[in-house]
């Protein structure tokens, strides 16, 4: 596998074959990042920089140089360390500029505010010229109803996307374009436990400790006064378990935004904050990457597989992280599989 460097002219300034370690990770719903360890050479140094781009032959990921290090070892050697995160990265590097109402198709606002934002709709000093938002592949029928304001667009993405199991990243087209794109995941055949030899890991949690299913969520206005809605009546007893959600961020402009709309607002942050509350379960390990189901091949990140584990606990998980490692030992393939709501 060769790694290619190149500069802010995306030419390619440096192959490099050989290295002494990789770590290459990709995530569903926020950005990747990489670690390069390379044996020093003033040859390589020069076109080592920050901001230029790293990509290998048999990935489309992108990769964004952030930090060098130059580490010296009389016994060991010298090595660069080389890091970053992906080309997801640079959403964070804008901020939703002004307030403003996401109410409608989910993979359509998420353009809309991108657009807006760093896009083509944006003010010239924060466009990026080369950011474009691709055509929705993605049949998703679900709306959104919300309002930001100063929000990084990363941070953003992210939330949204968790909320509606959607994954997201850019990609680099031939004609040097930042291409966002929403994707779902599939549900495949891969499968993985110790029957099959190919999982060597394996970690599962069952946790309720932060749990809650009910909430009272309050808006503008001061005192008896301020504005607030629940959910959850239908909880009661010990099963009932509330929480306060401070939503005074969101604004009815004095009016402009009716009532009903207004308290639509409060409750999908409601259900946004009960589900960073729920009960879950989770499973995490290493499996074998030549072994009965490939990566890539049978099973991709954000994608839905089967899991066991020796103790007969088993689960369809999505895919949501993949780190590939190469090191003395090999190439390791290690999946991080999403929690999922008991």
């Amino acid at each position: 596998m060769e790694i290619s460097i190149l500069n802010t002219d995306f030419e390619t300034v440096v192959i490099i074959d050989f290295y002494k370690s990789l770590i290459w990770t990709k995530r569903y719903y926020t950005p990747g990042d990489f670690e390069l360890y390379i044996p020093a050479n003033t040859d390589i140094l020069p076109y080592l920089k920050q901001d230029y781009y790293v990509m290998r032959d048999d990935d489309d990921t992108v990769m964004i140089i952030e930090k060098i290090e130059i580490q010296t070892d009389v016994e060991n050697g010298d090595y660069y360390i080389i890091t970053g995160q992906s080309l997801e990265s640079i959403l964070s590097r804008r901020i939703v500029w002004a307030q403003t109402q996401l109410s409608g198709n989910v993979v359509s606002e998420i353009y809309k505010v991108l657009n807006s934002n760093i896009g083509s709709g944006a003010l010239s000093y924060r466009k990026l010229s080369n950011f474009i938002c691709a055509t929705p592949a993605l049949a998703v029928t679900e709306t959104l109803e919300m309002q930001t304001t100063g929000d990084d667009l990363q941070s953003l993405v992210t939330e949204i996307a968790q909320q509606y199991g959607l994954g997201w990243r850019i990609r680099l087209n031939e004609n040097n374009q930042f291409v966002f794109e929403m994707y779902k995941g599939d549900k495949v055949d891969a499968y993985f436990s110790p029957e099959f030899d190919n999982l060597i890991t394996s970690d599962y949690v069952s946790d309720k400790t932060n749990y809650k299913n009910a909430a009272k969520i309050f808006g503008e206005g001061e005192g008896k006064a301020r504005t607030a809605v629940a959910i959850g009546q239908n909880m009661t007893g010990l099963s009932r378990r509330e929480l306060f959600v401070d939503a005074r961020d969101i604004s009815s402009n004095e009016g402009e935004i009716s009532t009903t709309a207004y308290n639509a607002q409060l409750v999908a942050r409601g259900r946004e904050k009960l589900q960073e509350c729920i009960s879950t379960r989770s499973f995490s390990g290493s499996v074998e990457p030549s072994m009965t189901f490939k990566y890539k091949t049978d099973y991709d990140l954000g994608d839905i597989v089967g899991v066991e584990n020796q103790y007969g606990v088993t689960a369809e998980p999505r895919i949501i992280e993949i780190i590939e490692n190469w090191d003395d030992t090999g190439h390791k393939v290690v999946p991080t599989f999403e929690e999922w709501e008991v």
